[in-house]
């Protein structure tokens, strides 16, 4: 029994392998994967899409290992066809034996075949010297005749028996022309454990993908409505706040939920404009923006409602901001205290109030 470890990362076992406290089902597969800081097996069908891009250099791996560790007998595998001119033919093929002999049938038709026969007038139907892979109906199948809409052409002076993967050309039937036309495109594809891992892999990644898609879209569309949704309210609070008198916009602003709306989303709590706003000298003040507080710095603040009155903290006068020297502290000193520093040649280079360097 496996357990949930770092040198188990990415190794896909079945439940009854491994030591885990998920409900018994022996059938379904298990990957050994890093979750929320702890190893773990987890259904490989419920991997999501993030942690499935995280180990995939260990499954490869341990794909990989896996598929070496395997005997495969090549002739009981399905085959894929592709490209071929003739359509009926392009699809997966499934290998069935008769003694020695394999045919092969079409997993989407029961009626089409791939089978060995002698072309007319050349060796008996059931020797294999000169035989013909062809592609007909199970009754030619049955009757080893060689009819149908796709066959192998074989070179000349080779009556070699050749497996259905290693046919080098085909003829198919052009219902267009009335003949047999070479199908030079045609691919014929083993379609081998590993192949089988790797499409299994592709269309997980791909369901994955197509989900976490569809769940960007889905939000991406609540975002925007609830911006959409967002605006009307703040449209519509911004009626109602610019109905109030002066008095009763202080009163609302001074609650704490209010200022703190104000300070975050940067609204001018004079007009409840959307713009930068910048704060008087009370630490206090909710903010005003450019066009309400005007080019007077030293007026009555617009927001707060205070006067606009800073004490030196040298000379302790008291004094309007224009008057004051202010720092990137928000503390300063009146400009004549700070003038006199230099006249006297110990200027002023720390905030006399936090120390800080100005």
């Amino acid at each position: 029994m496996a357990q949930a470890c770092s040198e188990n990362a990415g190794k896909i076992l079945l439940r009854n392998q491994i030591i885990s406290r998920s409900p018994f089902s022996p059938n379904e597969p298990h990957i050994c994967i890093h979750l929320r800081n702890n190893w773990t097996w987890q259904e490989l069908s419920k991997v999501s899409a993030k942690t499935f891009k995280k180990h995939i250099e260990h499954i490869t791996n341990n794909i990989a290992i896996l598929i070496n560790n395997q005997n495969q007998t090549i002739g009981d595998l399905n085959i894929e066809i592709k490209k071929c001119p003739f359509a009926g033919a392009n699809g997966i093929w499934i290998p069935t034996s008769e003694g020695d002999q394999i045919s092969y049938v079409k997993q989407s038709d029961s009626n089409r075949w791939l089978y060995l026969t002698q072309p007319v007038g050349s060796a008996p139907a059931n020797s294999l010297v000169g035989a013909q892979w062809w592609l007909g109906t199970k009754d030619n199948k049955i009757a080893k005749k060689a009819w149908g809409w796709v066959r192998e052409m074989k070179p000349a002076g080779n009556n070699d028996k050749v497996e259905l993967w290693n046919v080098s050309k085909w003829k198919y039937y052009s219902d267009d022309t009335k003949k047999w036309t070479n199908a030079d495109v045609m691919e014929v594809t083993v379609i081998t454990k590993e192949i089988e891992i790797k499409r299994m892999i592709k269309e997980r990644t791909k369901a994955l993908k197509e989900t976490c898609d569809d769940k960007v879209c889905e939000y991406q569309n609540k975002m925007k409505n609830a911006e959409i949704i967002s605006t009307e309210h703040r449209q519509a609070s911004k009626l109602l706040f610019n109905n109030l008198n002066k008095e009763d916009r202080i009163k609302l602003i001074d609650k704490t939920p209010f200022r703190r709306i104000f300070k975050i989303e940067d609204l001018c709590s004079v007009c409840f404009a959307s713009e930068k706003t910048t704060k008087c000298v009370h630490a206090d003040c909710t903010g005003a923006c450019a066009n309400c507080r005007g080019e007077n710095q030293d007026a009555k603040c617009c927001a707060c409602n205070k006067e606009q009155i800073l004490e030196c903290p040298v000379c302790m006068e008291n004094y309007p901001p224009s008057f004051i020297n202010r720092f990137s502290c928000r503390h300063g000193v009146c400009w004549r205290c700070f003038s006199q520093s230099y006249v006297a040649k110990k200027p002023i280079i720390k905030c006399p109030m936090c120390r800080k360097n100005i």
